[in-house]
């Protein structure tokens, strides 16, 4: 697998299994908040409709949490299939040996000043 490819689908990925993330904090947050209010509910009937929001709430946060389990589950694949080792690039090589100066240009491309301005190859 080529690191384009690999980029390409980890930018499928990614935005997925963070959308579910959030999806799945922010119901669960809500939940959080019904089940305070359900303790503070002062008749049978207002905790059951309470605790009932919440069962809602609780089977999102769940099928949130699934599709953030899949997608981080696709994206470890992903970093499996990638097996060419990351580390230091190689150093590009100087001139070649047999590379010819242009007429003119020896003494040019040679001088300290030339070479720290940026102006060169």
């Amino acid at each position: 697998m080529r690191m384009q490819e690999v980029i390409l689908q980890l930018r499928e990925l990614a935005p997925g299994a963070a959308a579910s993330v959030r999806s799945a904090c922010a119901e669960f947050d809500t939940m959080r908040m019904v089940l305070l209010d359900a303790s503070h509910a002062g008749s049978y009937e207002s905790i059951k409709v309470l605790t009932d929001t919440c069962l809602k709430k609780a089977h999102l946060v769940l099928d949130a949490l699934e599709r953030a389990k899949e997608l981080t589950g696709e994206l470890n694949d992903l970093n499996a299939a990638y097996k060419e080792k990351i580390g230091p690039r190689a150093k590009k090589p100087k001139d070649a040996p047999g590379q010819q100066m242009l007429p003119g240009l020896e003494d040019v491309c040679r001088t300290p000043s030339f070479m720290q301005s940026g102006r060169h190859g």
